[in-house]
């Protein structure tokens, strides 16, 4: 008897949970699609906002979003300023009674799915536009999987791209019209297949494979970065007036134990206990036929100094190193060269702090 009675306390129960999803499906949900479209759309000037389908997870507390579109309005050559789409977003453990009577959104955790964003750098205007919380914003964990992010400076041939990056942020938080900044962000984990950075003038590429940074053991681990010229060698050294280094680098197998980071870009502070690079091979190419124009240079310790961020790495170390240096002097038909195999070295208490 009693058997049968949990049985149709069950199937009341599960006979509920469709009935409202029925009823939300059905009355809810196109109706809630339209009106955060709408609400985006006239709360922000700058950009076009799009959404397929909406989802209502009851169970859950969520909703789940599905074919994400942003567009800024501005459009130049044909291309936007900013162009992203994002396969799902996914808010689970949504705090209703706090966003109804509070007006404070508090979600347990964001997964954005499958987001591809292009874009230009700087936006219209002369400069990244400023994101201003219309909300108090609390979220416990942000997921970003599978990021592929592409920036570029068309006046300067600057370019960034980041491909298959899954980007967590935890503890999210910001106040009612505060401006989300990077420094907003103080827990992170980030891994990428590989970020790529093209230098001002297409002169250099600039690239970091199988890169991983972990929030719990505060630590970088680089699988190889390189330091790529676009040009040959001599044709590379045709497009400067003056004579100049050539370099072309590939470092492997980097460890930064102990690292820390804070504040804004190009202001950003870095720490670390110790850096190791396992192997690095460094060519230097330089045509000597050119003329020579004499400017005082910085040394190291004073392009250190100059840094506006504060540095503190204790130790630097390089396992194996190889530095091969190649100059065409004025008298000569050929280039000579000279090379300097096995290099093991250690750099000491690396800092800007007087």
């Amino acid at each position: 008897m009693k058997n049968t009675l949990y049985l149709k306390i069950l199937v009341g129960i599960i006979s509920l949970v469709f009935l409202m999803k029925f009823v939300t499906v059905i009355f809810f949900e196109p109706g809630m699609g339209k009106i955060i479209v709408a609400e985006l759309n006239e709360k922000n000037r700058n950009y076009i906002v799009e959404i397929k389908k909406l989802h209502i997870l009851i169970i859950k507390s969520g909703v789940l979003i599905e074919g994400v579109s942003i567009n800024s309005k501005q459009v130049h050559d044909g291309d936007y300023d900013l162009k992203a789409e994002i396969e799902t977003v996914k808010l689970k453990g949504i705090n209703l009674a706090q966003a109804i009577f509070r007006h404070d959104i508090h979600i347990s955790e964001v997964t954005i799915s499958n987001s591809n964003i292009k874009g230009k750098i700087p936006f219209s205007g002369g400069g990244m536009p400023q994101i201003v919380a219309p909300l108090k914003i609390g979220i416990g964990r942000v997921i970003f999987d599978n990021l592929n992010l592409e920036m570029k400076n068309d006046s300067t041939g600057q370019s960034f791209t980041l491909k298959e990056g899954v980007f967590k942020v935890y503890d999210f938080l910001v106040e009612k019209q505060d401006t989300v900044l990077p420094g907003t962000i103080r827990l992170f984990d980030l891994e990428a297949k590989e970020f790529i950075r093209v230098s001002s003038g297409n002169m250099y590429t600039y690239i970091i494979r199988g890169m991983s940074y972990s929030a719990a053991s505060n630590s970088v681990e680089i699988d190889s970065m390189f330091i790529h010229p676009n040009y040959t060698d001599y044709d590379f050294t045709s497009r400067y007036k003056y004579q100049t280094n050539r370099i072309e680098a590939i470092f492997s197998n980097i460890y930064v134990q102990d690292f820390y980071s804070y504040g804004d870009f190009g202001t950003m502070g870095l720490s670390s206990s110790y850096i190791e690079i396992g192997k690095m091979d460094m060519k230097v190419f330089r045509d000597k036929r050119k003329e020579f124009r004499h400017l005082n240079k910085p040394v190291v310790q004073e392009m250190i100094y100059s840094y506006p961020g504060n540095i503190q790495i204790d130790s630097i170390g390089l396992m194996n190193g190889k530095v091969t240096l190649t100059i065409h002097a004025e008298e000569a038909n050929e280039p000579g060269s000279i090379s300097f195999n096995e290099i093991n070295a250690k750099i000491y208490k690396l800092t800007n702090d007087t």
